[in-house]
Order: structure tokens, then C-alpha cells, then sequence
């Protein structure tokens, strides 16, 4: 029987590994003076970062949730696989930085009892040039975050706060937006290809020259949006409320449009001959 609570996890948990204790200040800035700058897989929860130049540091797998990084320098920072739940990023400079795989769904102390678990807060953060694939800032607040050539591909943002974000020329193809809130962010000359709008709210966005092929937009709220030029070839608009949008030039090649809601549209130069379920009533649609 010990034998099975041992390999099972039954019985008595002394033996089990326990996480290690937080570091504190200063020995994080020892081990930044010791170590190369590595701080990989430290549990740094709770920890206060205010002040410190983390440039180029290796934060890979740490353990970050619940820190405090506001306006902390983490360009060129190596955080992949790290967990930043409730971490406090505001107006940090992560430009260059990597996020691969940084999981705001990982174990870290800001878990709750009812174990769910609070995303991190990324308001007027630069993220520039930073790698975020297949990070998930599930909620996450973003708002009026540079994000111009963010690496987002695979990343889930549902629910996430984009608003007033800027994401020229981002790279947010398969990305879930999913129940996303952007309204009045910049997502021109963006790589959307395959993403996930589903639900959206995204008034006054800019698509400019944006790429969205095969996106979902079924359900997003898109009025006033302007996808000027943008590619939205085979898109799916199924129920989109695009009322007032402006869709000059745009590419429209075999994009759902059932029941999306065109009303007011500047639709110059758009070729909707290939486009199914066309709404032509009642009058005004198109």
C-alpha cells in the first residue's frame, strides 16, 4: 500500500517536492550580478521589480504571478514559459522580448480558492518586436499597449482588452480573439490570416491593408471599422454588424456575409460577385 500512495500521491505528501520560497530583492539583484543575468525558473511571486533594469535577463519559467513590473526595462528579457497571473506590466518596455508559450493560465500564487485565476495587466506596455506566440493572455488588459510587429500567432486573447491598442504590421495569424474588446486599435497591414474574431468588439478599429483570410468575424461588432484594401478573401461575416465601415478596395473573394449588417458601408471598388449569401433587404443593407 505504501508503494501505491507513493506513486499515486496517496496517504502521507511529505515526501512530494515543494516549491521553492520566493526570492527576495536582494537576491534577485545578486543573482542578476552572479548568475549572467539568469533568473530561470526562480519563484519570483510577489516580488517588487520597480527600479530594476531586467533588459536581457533570462526569466524562462520563473514564476512571476502577482509581481509588480510597471515601467521596468524587459527589452530583449527571455521570459518563455513563464507564469505572470495578476502580474502588473504596466508601461513596461518589453520590446524584443520573448514570451513563447507564457501561460497567464499557469500555477501561481494569484490562484483563488474557486481556482480561477487572474491575467496579467499589460496597459500602455511595449511590446514591439516581441515574440508572444502561443502565449495565452486570456482577459488580459492591453489597452493602449505598442504592439507594432508583435508576434502573436496562436496566442489566445479571448476576452483580452485591446482598446486603443497600436498592432501595425502584428503577426496575429490563428490568434483566438474570441469575445476581444479593440475598439479603436490599429491593426493595419496586420497578418490575421485564420484568426478568431468571433464576437468581437472592435467600433472604430483600422483593418487598413490588413490580411484576413479565412478569419472569423461571425458576430463582431466591426461599425465604423475601416478595412481599407484589406484581404478578407473566404472570411467569414456571418451576422457581422458593419454599419458606417469603410471598405474601400478591400478584397472580398468568396467571404459569408449572411445576415451581416453593411448598412451605411463605403463599399467603393469592392467586387462582391463571389461572395455568399449577399444581404440585398431589407433596403439600406446594401
Amino acid at each position: 500500500m505504501q508503494l501505491f500512495d507513493r506513486i499515486f500521491g496517496g496517504g502521507d505528501s511529505r515526501g512530494a517536492a515543494q516549491p521553492a520560497p520566493a526570492l527576495s530583492r536582494a537576491e534577485v539583484e545578486e543573482r542578476l550580478r552572479q548568475d549572467g543575468r539568469s533568473l530561470a525558473g526562480a519563484n519570483l511571486a510577489g516580488a517588487d521589480f520597480s527600479g530594476l533594469d531586467l533588459s536581457g535577463a533570462d526569466l524562462s519559467g520563473t514564476d512571476l504571478s502577482s509581481a509588480v513590473l510597471s515601467g521596468v526595462n524587459l527589452s530583449r528579457a527571455n521570459l518563455t514559459g513563464a507564469c505572470l497571473q495578476d502580474a502588473d506590466f504596466r508601461n513596461a518596455n518589453l520590446t524584443g522580448a520573448v514570451l513563447r508559450d507564457a501561460n497567464s493560465g499557469g500555477v501561481g500564487r494569484a490562484a483563488t480558492g474557486t481556482g480561477e485565476l487572474n491575467p496579467p495587466v499589460l496597459e500602455g506596455s511595449n511590446l514591439s518586436a516581441a515574440d508572444a506566440t502561443g502565449v495565452d493572455f486570456t482577459r488580459a488588459n492591453l489597452r493602449n499597449a505598442v504592439l507594432i510587429g508583435t508576434r502573436f500567432r496562436e496566442a489566445n486573447l479571448q476576452r483580452a482588452d485591446l482598446s486603443g491598442a497600436r498592432l501595425e504590421g502584428a503577426d496575429l495569424d490563428g490568434a483566438n480573439l474570441r469575445h476581444a474588446i479593440a475598439d479603436g486599435a490599429d491593426f493595419s497591414r496586420a497578418e490575421l490570416e485564420t484568426a478568431d474574431l468571433a464576437n468581437a468588439h472592435a467600433v472604430g478599429a483600422r483593418f487598413g491593408e490588413a490580411r484576413l483570410g479565412r478569419a472569423n468575424l461571425s458576430g463582431a461588432n466591426l461599425e465604423r471599422a475601416d478595412f481599407s484594401g484589406a484581404d478578407l478573401s473566404e472570411a467569414c461575416l456571418e451576422g457581422a454588424r458593419l454599419s458606417s465601415a469603410v471598405m474601400r478596395g478591400a478584397v472580398m473573394t468568396h467571404a459569408d456575409l449572411g445576415d451581416a449588417d453593411l448598412t451605411g458601408a463605403a463599399l467603393d471598388g469592392v467586387d462582391l460577385s463571389t461572395c455568399h449569401n449577399v444581404r440585398t433587404t431589407p433596403a439600406g443593407a446594401l
